[in-house]
C-alpha cells in the first residue's frame, strides 16, 4: 500500500502515540490485555509486555519453533525462506512459513504469521477470549470491526458482565449501537485527550526496548543462503526463550527514526494537495451503484482481490503496494495520481506522496462509503456533522 509521508521502512517504523499511550495504561495498570490483529509488532515494540498481548494475526519480527514451540524475536522482519526453492520443505506448513533457520532443539523455526485461510493460534485465541470475558470495558480503536473472530471479542464485555463498548474510528461499523460511546476521531489524537484526561505521561517510543527484548541468537540456519533475519543477541531474553546474556551489536534495520516535525509518526493527511480537484472533477465514479460494481472487481493486471486501490481519474482497479504494486506501476504509466483504498477507503496522491483530505473528496467518500457499508459516511472530508 502506499507509505505515509511521516512513515518509514517497517522494519524502522517507530510506534505511535496511541502504541505508547496503550502501553502506559498497561504499566499504570489501568488496561489489563491488549489484542491485536496487526502484525507489525509495534505494540510490543511500544513496551507492551507479552503476557498482556495476544497478536491474533502474528508479529512479523518473531519466528517460532515447530517442535519446542520457542518464539524468538528478531531485530528485522522474519521472512518465509523455505517456499522460494533454496531448501526443500518437509511440511507444506514449512513450505509456506519455513525461514529455514533451526532452533537449538533441532526443530525447524516458521514465521507466526496468519495468511487468509488458515486457523488462528489457539493460545492467543484463548487468551484473548479469556480476558474478554472478564472485562467491564472494551475500548476499541481504529478498526472496521469486520474481521471475525477479532470483531466478537469485545462482545462478552457488554452482553455477559453489564460492562461497556467505546469504539473510536473513521467508519461506521456494524457494532456502533452496542456502544456506551462512539467517538468519530483518530486514535492518536482521541487517545491523547484520554491520557490528559488520567494524568498519565506517555513517553516517546525508546529504540532500545526491542533490542532489549531480542533473543539470543542460539538458532542456526539450514543453508547459508536461507538465513533471513539477523543474528542480533541481546542483554535479556525474551520471555519465551532461554539463553545466555550476551551485548547486542548495532542494528541499522531496527533504529527507530522518526520524523523530526512528527516525532510520534502520527499520520496526517494533506489538506493542500493542488491535485485533489481537478482529479476528483474528472472522476466517474459519482454514485453508490458505480461504486459498487468496482468494490466486486479484483486487480485488473493479476486478478488478486487482496489491498485494491481504485484509480479516481479513469477508475482502473489495481493492487497496492505490498502485493504486486500494479497501482504504481498504473501511476507510472498514466501519470494519473489520485487513488482510493477499497479496504480503509484513504485517498492517497502519488505526487504528494501523502494521504490526502479534501472538500471535493467529500462526494466521492460518501458515495463509495454507502456502497461499502449501506450508510452514509462519518463526518470526514469536509462532510457535516
Amino acid at each position: 500500500m502506499p507509505l505515509p509521508r511521516v512513515g518509514s521502512a517497517i522494519s524502522t517504523a517507530a510506534p505511535t502515540y496511541c502504541h505508547m499511550a496503550l502501553a502506559s495504561l498497561i504499566a499504570a495498570n489501568r488496561l489489563h490485555f491488549l489484542v491485536s490483529t496487526n502484525v507489525d509488532g509495534l505494540h510490543r515494540k511500544s513496551g507492551v509486555p507479552d503476557h498482556a498481548i495476544s497478536e491474533l494475526h502474528g508479529n512479523m519480527f518473531q519466528e517460532k519453533c515447530t517442535e519446542c514451540s520457542v518464539t524468538y524475536n528478531r531485530a528485522e522482519p522474519v521472512r518465509a525462506q523455505l517456499s522460494k526453492g533454496s531448501i526443500e520443505a518437509p511440511t507444506k506448513f514449512l513450505a509456506v512459513h519455513g525461514t529455514g533457520r533451526v532452533c537449538s532443539c533441532g526443530g525447524q523455526l516458521a514465521d507466526n504469521i496468519i495468511h487468509f485461510g488458515e486457523a488462528m493460534p489457539l493460545e492467543q485465541t484463548q487468551r484473548a477470549v479469556t480476558h474478554s470475558e472478564r472485562g467491564d470495558l472494551a475500548l476499541v480503536l481504529g478498526t472496521s470491526m469486520r474481521v471475525s473472530p477479532a470483531c466478537d471479542l469485545p462482545s462478552p464485555v457488554y452482553r455477559r458482565n453489564n460492562g461497556r463498548l467505546v469504539i473510536c474510528n473513521l467508519q461506521r461499523t456494524p457494532y456502533d449501537r452496542y456502544c456506551a460511546l462512539r467517538v468519530w476521531a483518530r486514535s492518536d489524537q482521541f487517545m491523547q485527550l484520554v491520557m490528559e484526561e488520567l494524568a498519565i505521561e506517555v513517553p516517546q517510543p525508546d529504540p532500545s526496548y526491542w533490542q532489549s527484548q531480542l533473543s539470543p541468537d542460539t538458532s542456526s540456519s539450514s543453508s547459508p543462503s536461507s538465513s533471513s533475519s539477523s543474528s542480533s543477541s541481546s542483554s535479556s531474553s525474551s520471555s519465551s526463550s532461554s539463553g545466555s546474556s550476551a551485548t547486542a551489536p548495532s542494528d541499522a534495520a531496527s533504529a527507530v527514526v522518526p520524523d523530526h516535525e512528527n516525532p510520534i509518526g502520527m499520520v496526517d493527511p494533506s489538506r493542500s494537495c493542488p491535485h485533489v480537484e481537478a482529479a476528483a472533477g474528472s472522476c466517474g465514479l459519482r454514485s453508490a451503484d458505480h461504486f459498487g460494481r468496482v468494490l466486486g472487481e479484483r486487480c485488473g493486471a493479476c486478478g488478486t482481490s487482496d489491498e485494491l486501490w481504485v484509480c479516481i481519474e479513469c477508475s482502473a482497479v489495481c493492487c497496492g503496494r505490498s502485493v504486486h504494486a500494479h497501482m504504481v506501476a498504473h501511476h507510472a504509466a498514466t501519470a494519473h495520481r489520485l487513488v482510493l483504498s477499497l479496504a480503509d477507503l484513504s485517498f492517497w496522491c502519488y505526487s504528494c506522496e501523502s494521504y490526502v483530505t479534501s472538500r471535493h473528496l467529500a462526494p466521492l467518500f460518501n458515495a463509495v462509503h454507502v456502497a461499502k457499508f449501506g450508510d452514509d459516511a462519518p463526518p470526514l472530508h469536509g462532510l457535516p456533522l
